[in-house]
């Protein structure tokens, strides 16, 4: 096959296309895996306010949400900084230096930790004035509501960590397969806890299926594929 380019006939064999046909094929597989992931994902997490108006009320789709819009702020800030350590994570595995990944983990999970302590300290400080410039006075804040909020959020921030990992290396229908055991299993959990009791232990049910569903089978990989990762970098030639 021969096309112009630039001026001047430029010849594209039959393994170039197929090379490209290779590479498109990837993309494709990628894009499609990514977007399976986005729907198990939305369905386990943005269902919340369907569940709580269905089975709770309209006054608590309002708390849960106006805690959540305070939270977003040290997440969006924290998934900011993760996601820029995925392109970084694979160079490093690339190159062998599993040890720099293992400490990036480390480092990063205190900071989580560090900065939603810091967000529950200063709302508890200041989250009635905050609320009352927001909304108007007479507005009370569940405090109670916003540490368990903070918990589940910091569990989110810890994941897309651990998800930039193993996108990194190439562990995208493993995340698929949890979320999707995720969206199954939390969806009637949630229903049956928040009928029976309150707003909290709403998100506390949801926290642990989280963990026991999600993070802690996404630690447990990530870490046996860094040992392995070390291991064998240390190993003799």
């Amino acid at each position: 096959l021969v096309t112009y380019q630039r001026g001047q006939l430029v010849r594209l064999s039959t393994s170039t296309l197929h090379l490209f046909k290779d590479e498109l094929k990837e993309v494709t597989s990628k894009g499609g895996l990514f977007f399976l992931m986005g729907i198990f994902y939305a369905l386990g997490r943005t269902t919340d306010n369907f569940v709580i108006g269905a089975f709770g009320s309209l006054e608590q789709v309002a708390d849960f949400q106006i805690l959540m819009r305070v939270l977003d702020i040290p997440l969006l800030l924290i998934m900011i900084l993760t996601s820029i350590l995925w392109s970084a994570f694979g160079e490093a595995m690339a190159r062998g230096d599993s040890q720099w990944v293992i400490k990036s983990i480390q480092r990063i999970s205190v900071l989580i930790v560090l900065v939603m302590v810091a967000t529950v300290a200063g709302f508890g400080f200041a989250g009635e004035r905050l609320i009352s410039l927001w909304l108007g006075e007479g507005n009370s804040v569940n405090h109670k509501l916003f540490n368990v909020l903070a918990i589940w959020v910091g569990l989110v921030a810890f994941f897309n960590l651990l998800a930039s990992y193993m996108n990194a290396t190439n562990k995208l229908w493993f995340q698929v397969k949890l979320f999707a055991a995720y969206s199954i299993l939390a969806f009637p959990i949630k229903i049956l806890v928040l009928q029976q009791y309150s707003l909290e232990y709403f998100v506390w049910a949801g926290i642990c299926v989280y963990l026991a569903v999600v993070i802690i089978p996404a630690a447990l990989v990530v870490i046996r594929d860094l040992v392995s990762a070390d291991e064998r970098s240390t190993q003799p030639a």
